[in-house]
């Protein structure tokens, strides 16, 4: 389970979104239910938001 401000990485590529595997984003919000979800922003190198997506622990890896 990751904590709010956690940095994480993709495990997948997510073409429908533009993110490949590996991209890193920044734990936002923790859904507590169950399956545990996060809000996850993933940024490009100016820290212009790329996406900001829902995504559950299979979907991650820490960074």
């Amino acid at each position: 389970m990751y904590n709010e401000y956690d940095v994480v990485k993709l495990r997948e590529d997510r073409d429908e979104d533009g993110l490949k595997k590996g991209a890193i984003g920044a734990v936002l919000i923790v859904h507590e239910a169950d399956p545990v979800a996060y809000e996850v922003e993933f940024c490009d190198s100016e820290g212009f938001t790329l996406a900001l997506l829902t995504l559950k622990d299979d979907d991650l890896s820490p960074a």
